[in-house]
C-alpha cells in the first residue's frame, strides 16, 4: 500500500467529510498545515466521538508518524509511542500503516485532548500513551 493509498484509507474511516480531500492533500503536500490542525482545531478533523478514545495496537505493526515539527516517517508504533512518551507536549499523529487505526494529540493547550479510532468495533480501547 502506498503512502496516499494509507491515507485515502484513514481519511474515508476517521476524517469528517469535509475534510477527507484536504486532510490527505495535506498530509501528502503540505504536513505543516496538517499538523497545524492537529494541534489547534482537532475536532475540524474527528468526530467528537473519537474524543478520549483508546487503542490497542501490536508494537511492531507499522504505522505512519507525524510530529509537532511536521515531519513525517515510516516506523513501528512503539518507536512513535516513544517519541510521544520521551518528548511530551502534544501535537502527534499516528496512522497505522493500513488506515484502520489512529492516534492523535492536540498540542496541549489550552488543554490536551487525545482522538483516536480503530475500524475493529470488537477491540477493547486501551491503549493510553500518557499512563505510566
Amino acid at each position: 500500500m502506498t503512502t496516499k493509498e494509507t491515507l485515502e484509507v484513514f481519511a474515508s474511516n476517521f476524517v469528517l467529510k469535509n475534510y477527507r480531500s484536504r486532510c490527505v492533500h495535506d498530509a501528502l503536500k503540505k504536513p505543516e498545515k496538517l499538523m497545524q490542525k492537529v494541534c489547534h482545531n482537532t475536532s475540524e478533523i474527528f468526530s467528537k466521538s473519537f474524543l478520549n478514545c483508546y487503542i490497542e495496537f501490536n508494537e511492531q505493526d507499522k504505522c505512519l508518524f507525524y510530529g509537532l515539527s511536521s515531519y513525517m516517517e515510516e516506523t513501528t508504533w512503539n518507536d512513535a509511542i516513544n517519541v510521544i512518551k520521551k518528548y511530551g507536549g502534544g501535537g502527534y499523529l499516528i496512522i497505522d500503516i493500513n488506515g484502520n487505526k489512529f492516534y492523535a494529540e492536540s498540542e496541549g493547550e489550552p488543554s490536551l485532548e487525545i482522538y483516536s479510532g480503530t475500524t475493529n468495533k470488537t477491540q477493547e480501547p486501551i491503549f493510553n500513551p500518557r499512563a505510566g
